[in-house]
């Protein structure tokens, strides 16, 4: 773990004790619980599937998806948010990790999904998170990341001078087209974009079943994509 990595599990360490199932609606975090209700959409779990919740704070995303008859492996950068969500979830498989050193056996989950976790890291480090996302998984399976994420610059500038003082400049928020590149990069097929609110959007894509089958590529992949108005009413 390095010392950027140091610093964010002191600080989620600290927000622990007072930090809510959720966060409140407000600032960039404006349309959370429909944003989250989207991003459980498209992660199409059934029954039995293994699903492993990168970043899963107190468990906000994954409560969504063991409704849903999953199986649910989690892990955090924060000790003490994996204590908070062991008193909501005693059911959870839960230990420390983080997106670059997921602590699991390859081809272990049938999903992994992540929420509000992946802007915490630098965009130099996404196809590595990405090629660590599709060791975990079988061959076939599926992964969700949603975040606080920009169409373009010109969109981030906007939502920096709408927020105002919302605003937080130490995080380097995602570009959807980088983010979507870097899965495309890291191996991923049917890398896909969808909007899920305001601020949120979620890439999705698969492992392939063998080598080959993937098509397109990042920046086709996420023109094509329909661009929702709601939660989650992108492509399934």
């Amino acid at each position: 773990m390095n010392e950027r990595h140091k610093r964010l599990e002191r600080i989620f360490d600290g927000w622990a004790a007072s930090y809510g199932r959720s966060p409140k609606e407000e600032g960039l975090f404006v349309g959370y619980r429909r944003s989250l209700e989207g991003a459980a959409a498209l992660a199409r779990v059934s029954a039995g599937m293994r699903v492993l919740d990168v970043g899963i704070g107190t468990g906000a995303l994954a409560e969504k998806l063991a409704a849903r008859g999953a199986q649910i492996w989690g892990i955090d950068i924060s000790s003490r948010m994996l204590e908070r969500c062991r008193e909501h979830h005693p059911e959870f498989r839960l230990q420390s990790g983080h997106f670059l050193e997921i602590p699991f056996a390859d081809g272990l989950f049938d999903r992994v999904v992540s929420s509000f976790a992946f802007h915490h890291l630098m965009p130099g480090e996404y196809r590595r998170a990405f090629t660590e996302v599709l060791r975990v998984m079988v061959p076939g399976g599926r992964f969700v990341i949603a975040d606080i994420m920009f169409a373009s610059d010109e969109e981030r500038q906007a939502a920096r001078d709408r927020l105002a003082a919302w605003w937080d400049e130490e995080e380097v928020y995602p570009f959807v087209p980088c983010v979507t590149a870097a899965a495309w990069e890291a191996g991923t097929a049917g890398v896909e974009s969808h909007r899920l609110g305001w601020l949120h959007w979620a890439v999705t894509g698969s492992k392939p079943d063998a080598e080959g089958q993937r098509e397109g590529g990042p920046g086709e992949a996420t023109m094509r994509n329909p661009r929702a108005e709601g939660a989650g009413s992108g492509r399934r």
